[in-house]
């Protein structure tokens, strides 16, 4: 899965819900010892033994994982340039939007005449309705990839 432009990270599903391998997080992210990132910033780290099913290993010590939420708080605290991107994003668009509008993603704009603001107010509130479902992580997972395809469309080709 890609968690940020260009980063991939191995993922497993598990009941239904995806889980990151930790290091592979913490090690896109720029993280210099990422065990130690994971145990610093990440509050529900679990760690499959080498018994369960774990297709990412072959590591009898078994391999970390760590919830979306906690994939979230490695990318807030991460000093990479594209994690930093993505901090501004959220909190220069995306949060004040929503406590703005109770939303993201409706365009602002001024109604030119009596009847045009009854359609927007109308509007409003029904995207108002619909995106209750902000507090769901399916619809950040969303927000995260549309945000990833508007990145990945904004990076320029460096040379190495």
């Amino acid at each position: 899965m890609e968690i940020l432009p260009g980063f991939q990270v191995r993922t497993i599903d598990r009941d239904g819900k995806i889980w990151f391998i930790a290091n592979d997080v913490a090690a896109r992210l720029g993280y210099k010892i990422p065990k130690d990132a994971v145990k610093a910033h990440c509050k529900r780290p679990e760690l499959l033994k080498g018994g369960e099913s774990v297709p990412h290993t072959s590591s009898p010590r078994g391999i970390m994982i760590i919830p979306e939420s906690d994939m979230y708080r490695l990318i807030l605290r991460s000093k990479l340039p594209a994690a930093e991107r993505f901090q501004d994003w959220l909190a220069d668009e995306v949060l004040p939007s929503i406590l703005k509008t109770g939303c993201y993603g409706i365009p602002e704009r001024m109604p030119t005449s009596f009847a045009d603001a009854l359609t927007l107010l109308a509007d409003s509130e029904e995207s108002k309705t619909e995106n209750k479902a902000l507090n769901d992580p399916e619809t950040l997972r969303a927000l995260l990839m549309q945000y990833s395809e508007q990145e990945q469309k904004n990076l320029e080709p460096t040379s190495i």
